[in-house]
């Protein structure tokens, strides 16, 4: 019962962020709010390996399929992100707010960088076509120094800027979705508990 809550908890917040980002325009700072979901499996002693490999596996297929992502990139990266945090022994992860958001902006700018990554090996090329020269002030002083030989570099900036954006906003938004998380966990142990005191 404790993995359906999880779920539609991982639902819930999707059509949050969809219902918002109507009303708000997000871009470039749109969070991914399972992430910290994620992550709070990850170091939450209570959740076993394959359980909790099972419930990154479960969100990131409920991601993939609100968001229209392709089947299976966000699926991957969770049950990664979850075995790599469960590795790595984040024990410190839940003893602040502040380094709650710097970990999970790292965390979320790695696995959005590994997902663009895996576009661009397996999507058609156009995705991330190097066709511009550089611009702005780089771009001057890449034609000063190559002159009509300067390197294209595509949308190599925005791709960063947007990176770093999304990785911020899901940082700053991560207290939060821990807090629903740790919610829901303690809600359900509870309810087991009051349950089994009644049988």
């Amino acid at each position: 019962m404790k993995n359906v809550f999880f779920v539609l908890l991982a639902l819930a917040l999707l059509l949050v962020q969809s219902s918002l980002s109507v009303i708000l325009p997000l871009h470039p700072f749109v969070p991914s709010v399972l992430l910290p979901m994620v992550l709070y499996l990850g170091v939450t002693p209570d959740v076993s390996l394959g359980r909790g490999a099972a419930l990154a596996f479960a969100v990131g297929l409920v991601g993939d399929e609100v968001t229209g992502a392709p089947l299976g990139l966000g699926t991957f990266i969770f049950v990664a992100a979850f075995l790599l945090t469960r590795v790595a022994g984040l024990r410190l992860f839940l003893r602040g707010v502040p380094f709650q958001i710097v970990a999970t902006t790292g965390i979320a700018i790695i696995a959005h960088g590994a997902m663009l990554a895996l576009c661009a090996i397996f999507e058609p090329p156009e995705a991330f076509a190097l066709v511009m020269p550089p611009a702005g002030v780089l771009g001057a002083i890449a034609s000063w120094i190559w002159g009509e030989d300067e390197p294209l570099v595509g949308r190599a900036v925005d791709v960063a800027t947007v990176l770093v954006a999304t990785g911020l906003a899901t940082g700053l938004l991560s207290p939060l979705v821990y807090a629903i998380t740790r919610r829901v966990d303690t809600f359900t142990v509870r309810t087991r508990r009051s349950a089994g005191a009644e049988a």
